[in-house]
């Protein structure tokens, strides 16, 4: 994790040292247009601050990128967990026998091993990829004037942090519940399965979670400022 947060946060700088010499050229010639169109001064003062305030995210982010990512690592360390042994039983029995048949077919049993794996590769891939795109969403924020971009790249890069809690945690409740289904191998077996799909799939859920938060937060904002605004004209 520590050399894919490096190589990141490298790629990074080098992304947003380019997406600097544009939003410059880019406010240049927003304050030239102005000037040529004697806009008013509140105007120019707009765009500094929008100049100023992408600046400032570009400074920020890799420093809270870094905090979610090692706190997160921190966070899945402290719920790290060893698998149970698995019991031996019927299904087992009838595997081998399909095996001893058909010998490519012990290739199986890498199975989670190579989930693990890909979805690690997957992971780091992401993270490292939200990373570098960091500077083009902010100088896109800059272009419109609108903070969607940024909700969205905060959002995705919590939802993949919380993805190696989540795993970890799924996993020290399928060793909690693994006595009850270890009675016959065809449940454990199934219920195995079963917690390796939904550590897989744990990323969607958290996306769903964060999605329903910043919904119900921004109809709240949305209310708030109603409320406000009724007391005002009242007043």
């Amino acid at each position: 994790d520590q050399t894919m947060l490096a190589a990141a946060i490298a790629t990074y700088a080098k992304v947003a040292q380019v997406t600097s010499g544009l939003a410059l050229a880019i406010f240049t010639a927003r304050i030239s247009l102005s000037a040529t169109l004697i806009s008013q001064p509140g105007q120019y003062g707009n765009i500094v601050k929008e100049l100023i305030l992408f600046f400032l995210a570009l400074a920020l982010f890799p420093e809270v990128f870094r905090a979610i990512v090692l706190t997160s690592s921190s966070v899945a360390h402290m719920l790290s967990y060893q698998e149970v042994a698995r019991g031996e039983g019927t299904v087992n029995k009838l595997w081998d026998l399909v095996v001893h048949d058909y010998p490519f077919l012990s290739m199986a049993a890498l199975g989670p091993w190579f989930t693990f794996h890909l979805v690690r590769g997957i992971y780091l891939a992401l993270l490292g990829a939200i990373c570098a795109l960091a500077p083009i969403v902010l100088l896109y924020q800059f272009l419109s004037g609108q903070g969607a971009g940024v909700a969205v790249l905060g959002q995705a890069v919590l939802t993949l942090s919380s993805w190696p809690i989540l795993w970890n945690s799924l996993g020290l409740l399928s060793n909690q519940f693994w006595p009850s289904f270890s009675k016959t191998s065809l449940a454990g077996v199934c219920f195995s399965l079963a917690i390796t799909v939904l550590q897989v799939l744990s990323p969607f859920f958290a996306a769903a979670f964060f999605k329903t938060l910043s919904v119900s937060g921004a109809s709240k904002s949305a209310k708030a400022i109603t409320v406000i605004k009724k007391v005002v004209l009242k007043a």
